[in-house]
């Protein structure tokens, strides 16, 4: 198997120390202590500014589960160190020097002793003392069980009465964690910069380039029966794991690998999910994904339970998935935060610009939705309710109404920091990443296009990664959108193929007939081919062309026109 890629050393600071902290609440182990970085000086409020959360430098990490009594901590002292090249090992340093250093070497061997099946250990002068080599390289395979065996050596008695090693107090641990939980706090941006994918649903082996880190939007295309929903799920898998779901394959031999990109108070992170290394594993909580059906809300008498087919990932891999009910959301906050209310109306009518008003009809208690002539606001429509939209409306307030809701809720759990004070996020304010399988289902041409920047405006935090069948909704891609290409082949299965194209001086022609869709039959099966094909642009360059041509043909004679005819076909 493939070893995760690693890009910082910083990174590997945070994903040691969210690995410590599930293991702390696995099993109840409230009492297994670790030391981290104090806030004690400059160099060390610099580093953690770093992300450096333990002891260490650019090159390596130093984990500490007890405290030397002596000068140096490291001295008499057991210290487990992964490398930034995500080796790992560990090793005892004894001073000699000290009065009682044949005890600490009995001690020492024996420690070392517990780890003969995870390498070979030995003492080394260079190092002062025993030294560990370990037989698994990577620390993500080392680490389970190198912190099963500390966890059962700190247990024993010894550390009660020893003299020259102690054990981390609560107090000390807990009020270095509160200091770098702070500075772990998460922003809300988060994108894909990556993915692997091994033996999943007809994936023999792919692996595409890295992902710039500006994408708002990745397109995916690829004909039917290639593979566009298969590698929407494998993101998925990457992205959120079994957060809400089973969706990770239990079949033993699927490897998926996410790899996505986040900030939190003090820097960018790049954080690596493997579905092989589960105690590595950390989600993107603030994750939403869309199957071909969703047009059906969740009921009011669900809507704050988490009903097993709303969940976020649900509707990708099921045909019967709910969203949560924006109706709901616009009932409660019209009584209850009228100001909500308001924003929320402001928000499905950025996105459904044909939307002139909503209104609660309070008698019966139900949303209506006034809808006005596109190009003239003063001509507006008698009130419909949800259900009597176009199912392209229907579909679109649908989504972006759980967009909204789904988010803002993950948000408000991990306690991301509102940037007002309105008791509800802005739609601005919320990040994260969606995951839209047929993009362009149920939307006329026009809504195709307008939908990508549309969303792009209102979730400007956010990216989306959709699969299409259609060349309309690139027309709409904002700046800097990203395209990959499903293929599948008898040899090598589906691949994902990163196109570097730029497409922002395309027609809807040249889309289809570039390596995004590779369609080359674009001409109608009606087709005359002794009538010259039309290349202009829209209707009206046609109709001017014909009117041209028909004046041309008046003021010629026949032998001209014969010629003009002969032109018109060569072209």
């Amino acid at each position: 198997m493939q070893e995760p890629r690693i890009y910082d050393i910083a990174d590997i600071h945070e994903d040691v120390l969210q690995f410590l902290l599930n293991f702390r609440e696995e099993e109840e182990r409230q009492g297994f202590y670790f030391l981290l970085r104090p806030n004690d000086s400059e160099r060390n409020h610099e580093a953690l500014k770093r992300g450096w959360w333990f002891g260490g430098n650019e090159t390596f990490l130093n984990l500490f589960f007890v405290i030397s009594q002596g000068k140096n901590r490291w001295q008499n002292n057991f210290q487990l160190s992964v490398s930034k090249d995500a080796s790992w090992h560990i090793k005892w340093e004894i001073d000699k020097t000290a009065s009682d250093w044949a005890r600490v070497f009995r001690v020492a061997e024996e420690f070392m002793a517990g780890f003969s099946s995870l390498g070979k250990y030995e003492f080394k002068e260079k190092h002062s003392g025993y030294f560990l080599e370990p037989y698994k390289k990577h620390y993500r395979d080392g680490l389970p069980e190198a912190l099963n065996i500390i966890e059962k050596f700190l247990q024993q008695d010894r550390f009660s009465t020893q003299e020259w090693l102690r054990k981390i107090t609560p107090e000390e641990f807990q009020e270095r964690l509160d200091f770098v939980q702070n500075l772990r706090g998460l922003k809300n941006k988060t994108i894909l910069k990556g993915v692997s994918i091994n033996s999943f649903h007809g994936i023999k082996e792919t692996k595409p380039p890295d992902l710039p880190e500006t994408a708002p939007w990745i397109f995916l295309t690829g004909e039917n029966g290639f593979g566009k929903t298969s590698v929407l799920q494998a993101l998925a898998i990457g992205l959120y794991g079994n957060t809400e779901d089973p969706i990770i394959p239990k079949n033993g031999k699927a490897v998926i690998e996410a790899v996505y990109q986040g900030e939190n108070k003090t820097r960018t992170f790049t954080h690596i999910n493997n579905i092989r290394y589960p105690g590595f594993f950390r989600p993107v909580k603030t994750l939403a994904c869309y199957g071909p059906s969703r047009l059906q809300l969740q009921s009011r008498q669900s809507q704050n339970e988490e009903a097993k087919n709303a969940t976020a990932t649900y509707s990708l891999f099921n045909q019967d998935g709910n969203l949560k009910n924006i109706e709901f959301e616009l009932l409660v906050s019209f009584y209850d935060n009228h100001e909500k209310f308001l924003m929320l109306e402001k928000l499905l009518k950025r996105v459904v610009p044909s939307l002139h008003k909503i209104e609660l009809e309070k008698k019966e208690r139900r949303i209506l939705y006034f809808e006005k002539e596109e190009y003239e606001d003063s001509i507006v429509y008698e009130p419909v309710s949800f259900d009597e939209l176009a199912s392209g409306i229907r579909g679109i307030i649908a989504m972006v109404g759980d967009i909204y809701l789904r988010l803002s809720d993950k948000m408000e759990r991990q306690n991301v920091k509102k940037e007002t004070a309105s008791g509800y996020y802005q739609p601005e304010e919320l990040g994260g990443i969606v995951i839209i399988d047929e993009l362009d289902l149920h939307l006329h041409p026009k809504w195709q296009k307008k939908l990508p920047a549309l969303l792009s405006e209102v979730f400007p935090n956010v990216q989306f990664i959709a699969a299409t069948h259609s060349p309309i909704p690139l027309l709409g891609a904002p700046e800097g959108s990203m395209f990959l290409k499903v293929n599948r082949t008898e040899e090598e299965g589906i691949t994902i193929e990163k196109l570097d194209i730029d497409i922002r001086d395309f027609t809807p022609n040249l889309i289809l007939t570039s390596k995004i869709f590779g369609f080359t039959e674009i001409f109608p099966i009606t087709h005359d081919p002794n009538i010259p094909i039309r290349t202009e642009d829209t209707q009206e360059e046609a109709e001017f062309t014909d009117k041209v041509v028909e004046r041309l043909k008046s003021l010629l004679g026949t032998e001209e026109e014969e010629e003009l005819s002969k032109l018109l076909k060569s072209k």
